[in-house]
């Protein structure tokens, strides 16, 4: 049986629980951010809970749409090294009648003035955009996001330091809860901040991101592709800095293998910094290293893709315990409540 070394646990919950939006292919940068912290947590030994946050993704674009990447999105992962031994993965959607009960229970304890001071509402919004333009369900995602932790009676949150105070709504909901029920429902998660790392645009506009492809490498790309991007990748003159290169160094340090590979890196920059002539040559490396990184998940994908039931039987073995977990809750919530 899929994940049967993981079973779910009535009373601590999940250890650990985090979120994966479907919304386009993934590129280099997601790899980086998102997946490689999930990395270092199996290698630690931890056992991560890992939604697919599909009801999040229809925030802002069309369900079927969503629905088309979802799987693709769980064979990325499991390609890029997640373990499905060791992490348990759900569809959040198949979890919907719970995470919308709860999330009924929960608003009763979240004013108006408390979403419109959350950060995500402002930074998804279009530019010159007021609070009151933006659809309902983007400011009710805070709910939401809390119902999916407190679902799944989550003990640690792995976010990127700049959204960190996300979460906050979250603990605060769960001490309210507790509190406002005299009973012991809910644990109170605790944020576990990580340095995501920053990549930059290979044109040097901005993060490198989906919806910017000409400066995004993307886990699929082919190797023509890939030259090409790199080729045209802004770097800096001789004897200068920017944090351009500097993305594409910590890239170059970050997927190297070989101690010989990292010195070179290292070597280069050192003689760049001198002013030598260098960045035709490391241009030659950093293709190279993202070239192998990039031909070992494409066939580690491949071959997860032509197994038609792996990715379903996964994502199967991982919603009943989902909801075994997020059944035994809600009878928990509905006591507190309602005295059952």
């Amino acid at each position: 049986m899929i994940n049967e070394k993981i079973q779910p646990n009535p009373i601590i919950g999940a250890e650990v629980f985090t979120g994966m939006r479907p919304t386009a292919e993934p590129t280099l940068a997601n790899y980086l951010g998102a997946v490689v912290p999930l990395l270092k947590l199996q290698e630690e030994g931890k056992k991560p809970v890992a939604f697919v946050a599909d009801l999040h993704a229809i925030t802002d674009h069309e369900p079927k749409e969503v629905k088309k990447v979802t799987h693709a999105m769980v064979a990325d992962y499991i390609a890029l090294g997640l373990d499905p031994e060791h992490v348990q993965i759900f569809i959040q959607s198949e979890l919907t009648p719970q995470l919308a009960e709860l999330s009924i229970y929960l608003s009763r304890l979240v004013t108006v003035s408390d979403i419109l001071r959350v950060p995500t509402l402002k930074e998804k919004l279009k530019p010159g955009a007021e609070e009151e333009s933006a659809r309902l369900f983007l400011a009710y995602y805070p709910v939401l996001m809390a119902a999916d932790i407190l679902l799944q009676r989550a003990h640690i949150i792995p976010v990127g330091k700049d959204q960190a105070s996300h979460l906050e709504m979250t603990r605060r909901i769960a001490r309210d809860f507790n509190s406002s029920t005299k009973k012991n429902v809910f644990p109170i998660p605790e944020t576990q901040p990580y340095d995501a790392i920053n990549i930059i645009s290979l044109d040097g506009i901005g993060k490198m991101s989906k919806t910017k492809p000409k400066g995004a490498i993307f886990l699929n790309d082919s190797p023509d592709i890939v030259r090409e991007k790199i080729k045209k990748a802004i770097t800096a003159l001789p004897g200068e800095m920017n944090e351009v290169l500097e993305s594409h160094l910590l890239v170059a340090q970050t997927l190297s293998l070989t101690e010989e590979e990292k010195d070179l890196i290292k070597q280069f920059k050192e003689d760049h910094l001198k002013g030598d002539k260098i960045m035709t040559d490391f241009k030659k490396l950093f293709t190279h290293i993202i070239l192998r990184f990039l031909d070992e998940f494409q066939i580690r994908k491949q071959l997860i893709v032509n197994d038609k039931d792996y990715v379903p039987g996964i994502l199967e073995e991982g919603k009943k315990q989902a909801k075994i977990q997020a059944e035994i809750t809600i009878r928990s919530v509905r006591e507190a409540i309602w005295g059952e």
